[in-house]
């Protein structure tokens, strides 16, 4: 009989890097003969249609508030029954909090992957802090998607080392490194920039605004491509004004080229505050752009330091114009790094690499009754 998980997740669009994982995990299972059936909390999005698209189960729990977790449970034990799954395996707050509730009423194994590290993200209250340890104790395990992300589940939340596993994110690599790169031979006139993030206060934006303030300054040709939205728009586009920039920032907004995007660019930048692990980072490596990230949360298990790229620390705009200046000058490194950063991402960070260690975890798990 094959491994049957249901696996849960709180959102359902738009697609970011929990839900993506979502998509290839249940896109490569598939292929090695899992069935998972993927559950979000909140109504039907972009999560069904991909996986509709592809003739694989995706349901809602139509459960978007903890108002609703109730019905969303009775929901839930409906999808069980006629499921039938091995393993409960949940990711993000919410669809872990749900999941360790209904595993422990079923009594069936339960896995959490953390997508987040919660000291650096949204959840700061001591509730929160406090269910989200009740929901890792109550798993047979956790996925760390980072080492970060493990060493803050070990400290933070006294999990036993031997319960956690470090099983990076993939990125959609092979889609990426298709796209042929596009008149990037010759940046002599403009280097351009690339950076793929939400406009969020915490993705560092308007470090790398004034980074390319001090290029400017310094005489270094270089355009910045910003694909992405968010709140902080107004105020990055006012940056923009006050830096007299409006002639080398682009604001792209989300778009659905992302790898012809990343195909036309020579550098990648990554200048968030926080950061779990590093999709977009992978991405851009495998569309073969050297990067220049900051360093903190899991972008160390992502970016090798001087061969794949730099990382810098954060808030320090100097470093990092510092940076994007030596590979602006330095068009054999930028190769270099492009090349082995493009064979760091193809095979460290492919969805069937990290389908095949969930595989692991989840028969182990199965093999197990909830506590």
């Amino acid at each position: 009989m094959p491994l049957r998980v249901l696996h849960l997740t709180t959102v359902a669009s738009p697609i970011a890097g929990a839900e993506l994982t979502s998509v290839l995990l249940s896109r490569e299972l598939h292929a090695l003969g899992v069935a998972m059936e993927v559950c979000t909390l909140s109504p039907d999005g972009q999560i069904q249609q991909r996986l509709g698209a592809l003739g694989l189960p995706a349901s809602s729990l139509n459960a978007r508030s903890p108002r609703s977790w109730g019905p969303g449970v009775v929901t839930l034990r409906r999808r069980l029954a006629s499921f039938r799954p091995h393993v409960i395996h949940a990711q993000l707050f919410h669809a872990s909090i749900l999941g360790a509730v209904t595993a422990t009423m079923t009594r069936l194994p339960f896995v959490i992957t953390r997508q987040y590290i919660l000291s650096g993200q949204a959840y700061r209250s001591r509730w929160a802090h406090l269910a989200d340890a009740w929901c890792a104790r109550r798993a047979s395990h956790v996925v760390a998607i980072s080492s970060e992300a493990k060493r803050f589940l070990e400290q933070d939340y006294g999990l036993d080392p031997t319960c956690v596993r470090v099983i990076h994110n993939a990125a959609d690599v092979d889609r990426f490194a298709s796209v042929a790169r596009v008149d990037v031979a010759s940046p002599e006139e403009e280097l351009r920039i690339a950076y793929v993030a939400s406009l969020l206060a915490y993705k560092g934006h308007r470090y790398l605004l004034d980074a390319m303030r001090i290029l400017k300054h310094r005489g270094k040709h270089a355009r910045l491509l910003l694909v992405g939205d968010g709140v902080e728009r107004a105020a990055l586009e006012q940056q923009v004004r006050d830096l007299d920039l409006g002639d080398r920032v682009d604001f792209l907004g989300w778009r659905q080229d992302v790898p012809q995007i990343l195909a036309s660019a020579h550098v990648y930048a990554h200048p968030t505050l926080e950061e779990a692990f590093g999709i977009a980072i992978a991405e851009a490596m495998a569309a073969g752009l050297p990067v220049v990230a900051t360093r903190v949360g899991g972008i160390p298990d992502v970016v090798e330091d001087g061969r794949t790229g730099y990382l810098v620390p954060p808030n320090d705009s100097e470093a990092l114009a510092a940076r994007l200046a030596e590979l602006i000058e330095r068009p054999s490194l930028r190769t270099e790094m492009a090349a082995a950063g493009r064979a760091r991402s193809l095979a460290s960070f492919s969805p069937r690499q990290m389908a095949e260690s969930y595989v692991g975890v989840f028969d182990e798990a199965a093999r197990r009754r909830a506590p």
